[in-house]
């Protein structure tokens, strides 16, 4: 098991459960657009919501990086926050597609987030990807007389040659 990260700190934290835990893994700070990892060297790429913090670039670069390093018929679990988000709808938008200072929903202080749509979700795997599956995944959080919407995207796409 192999882990990226941006923060040292979540890292170093990570690497100690790990070690408490007895768990092996090869942990590195760094980020998806420079995986320290040889071409063609893994089956399976998981991203929990990592990506949705970067702008349009950074994703279609990431995104063209996790091709490099899986194998032809490896697969990319890839889930992002999606544009029909509370959150999305309540911030400024800044530069490369993100948004800023929002301030609704579950994503207030957690800083800049990227909400893509379906069709830039189709786009980044349109060309050597097969999607196997793409969900829009939605809920309500009702505990307010005004409703948040949760919304994300969820696609299992495969390497294609």
């Amino acid at each position: 098991m192999f882990g990226i990260e941006a923060s040292e700190a979540a890292v170093s934290f990570a690497k100690k459960r790990f070690e408490k835990e007895r768990l092996a893994g090869d942990l590195h700070v760094g980020d998806f657009e420079h995986l320290p990892f040889d071409d063609d060297s893994m089956d399976l790429v998981v991203d929990r919501a990592a990506l949705t913090h970067v702008g349009r670039t950074a994703h279609v670069n990431a995104i063209q990086e996790i091709a490099r390093v899986l194998k032809t018929g490896g697969y990319f679990h890839y889930n992002v926050y999606a544009d029909t988000h509370t959150s999305a709808h309540s911030g400024q938008e800044g530069d490369d597609g993100v948004i800023v200072n929002i301030s609704k929903g579950a994503l207030v202080d957690v800083g800049q987030v990227y909400f893509p749509t379906k069709a830039a979700v189709e786009s980044y795997f349109s060309t050597g990807w097969k999607i196997h599956r793409l969900e829009h995944r939605e809920y309500k959080e009702v505990i307010d007389s005004t409703p948040t919407i949760h919304s994300e995207w969820l696609a299992i796409v495969e390497k294609c040659d």
